[in-house]
């Protein structure tokens, strides 16, 4: 029988595989074969993988250089909605996935860059 914490790990274990497997179909190096079978989600990945970035700061630190490179291809607006709902703390938490501010600085930080793009 699997105890709760047994569980845990191998359900963050997984979950990082794969955000892995998708950041890795998206181009970043990794040594985890790319998602073959499913559709990238892009905006989806995004607030979700800095839901769980601190798990593993490799993930976290490979996809914002990701975002800075190719954020031509993110829909902003829909980057936005999706990452409301991780916004506000689920029933029975006391905090939300994502701390609005944290999310902010992302946005702030992929205008500057996309306006310096415009520049060049």
């Amino acid at each position: 029988m699997l105890s709760l914490k047994g569980f845990r790990k191998n359900f963050f274990n997984d979950l990082l595989e794969i955000h892995w497997k998708h950041w890795t179909t998206l181009g970043v190096a990794s040594y985890i074969q790319p998602e073959k079978y499913w559709i990238v989600d892009l905006e989806a990945l995004i607030v979700s993988t800095l839901t769980i970035g601190l798990l593993d700061k490799r993930l976290l630190s490979s996809s914002l250089e990701w975002l800075m490179k190719n954020g031509q291809w993110i829909n902003l607006s829909r980057l936005k909605r999706i990452s409301e709902f991780f916004k506000k703390p689920f029933p029975g938490a006391q905090e939300p996935l994502i701390v609005p501010e944290i999310f902010e600085l992302l946005i702030d930080k992929y205008n500057k860059y996309a306006q310096t793009d415009m520049v060049r």
